[in-house]
Formats: structure tokens, C-alpha cells, sequence
């Protein structure tokens, strides 16, 4: 598998069909606001299945908190525009996942299960 990490920036989504065609069968870590464009969000589907990796407000504070590489989160007050970036991108999450799963309070060895079981019973 390859994972990949993507900025919250815009600059590499001109690139992203070629790099997609290139990865099927991988799994890709988007990051933030790739799926906001229709056009990615499009493009992920036609790759295979997408899961959206909800998380709450707190626990995704709890997680970059001490992140300094997360220029949108260097302001006055991160909670809140964590909250405001949920608010925003939330709708083209849940539009673009083929599977949801809450990962709020839960171990990554609970994640990885969830993901298997949602997986091979989408698959039949």
C-alpha cells in the first residue's frame, strides 16, 4: 500500500487525475479539502471505495495540537477553526464516502478492523 499525504493547500490537485490513474489499489490519505472539488471527489470514487475518517472536533484538536505544519491551524484560536472547517467540509465528505466511520475514540487497531469489516462487506 502507499500512502500519501497531501497539503491542506490546493497546489497539487491540477496533478491529481495522472497521480490517481497511477495508484489504483492503493490507499490514499487526502487530507483536508481535497474532496471539496466535485472533480476529485469524482475522481476518488472512480478509484474504488472511499471511506471518510470522521473525527470530533476535540479529538482532532487533541491530534495536531502540538502540529506546527498545519498553517491553517496557526491562529488565535485553532478550536474554533477546526469547528468551522468541519461545518464547511462535512457535507462533501459524506458525499464522496462510500463508508463513514467515526474514529473519535478509538484505537488505530479499532479503525483498521471497522475499515476491513465496512470493506469486505461492501464487497460482498
Amino acid at each position: 500500500d502507499l500512502f500519501i499525504k497531501f497539503s491542506e493547500y490546493d497546489d497539487m490537485c491540477e496533478k491529481l487525475e495522472q497521480l490517481l490513474e497511477e495508484m489504483q489499489g492503493s490507499v490514499l490519505s487526502t487530507g483536508g479539502g481535497l474532496p471539496i472539488r466535485k472533480k476529485n471527489a469524482l475522481l476518488l470514487k472512480q478509484l474504488g471505495t472511499v471511506i471518510y475518517l470522521k473525527a470530533s472536533e476535540e479529538a482532532i484538536y487533541d491530534r495536531v495540537k502540538e502540529d506546527k505544519t498545519r498553517p491553517l491551524l496557526q491562529c488565535e484560536n485553532p478550536k474554533q477553526k477546526i469547528k468551522e472547517m468541519l461545518n464547511f467540509r462535512h457535507p462533501y465528505y459524506l458525499g464522496a464516502a462510500d463508508i463513514v466511520i467515526d474514529t473519535s475514540d478509538k484505537m488505530i487497531s479499532e479503525v483498521i478492523k471497522e475499515i476491513k469489516r465496512n470493506i469486505n462487506t461492501s464487497i460482498g
